[in-house]
């Protein structure tokens, strides 16, 4: 019998390109210039581009609270400046509180509970 392999989070990702080796990054480079502008503020934005994908299952089951915490399993890549090759350069997992409508005759009809929130579709 195999032993399930657990991740051990954050997991690092490549501070270089897979494809070709260079170290220059899009969106890096992009939002440190923009930070040399002013036009961010310092350190804003510290791994390029960001995906964040929530797990809602989690949301599916009774909620006893208002108020509850969904896992997000956040992936951080660039893309090479060399051959363009998109690449991850970290891998985390965070919990982000979340506030629940409360769902019942007061809601409009038809609009979500997960109205507002950062991934939500409303």
């Amino acid at each position: 019998m195999t032993e399930e392999k657990s991740l051990n989070f954050p997991i690092q990702g490549r501070a270089s390109c897979p494809n070709c080796g260079s170290e220059e990054q899009i969106a890096r480079q992009y939002f440190s210039e923009l930070e040399s502008k002013g036009k961010i503020p310092k350190d804003s934005l510290t791994h390029g581009c960001q995906l964040r994908l929530p797990i809602m299952q989690v949301l599916t089951g009774p909620i006893v609270s208002p108020k509850a915490e969904i896992p997000i399993l956040t992936i951080d890549f660039d893309v090479c400046g060399v051959c363009f090759t998109i690449y991850a350069t970290s891998i985390t997992v965070i919990n982000q509180a979340v506030q629940m409508k409360q769902v019942g005759p007061q809601m409009n009809k038809g609009q979500s509970p997960f109205e507002g929130l950062p991934f939500g579709h409303g």
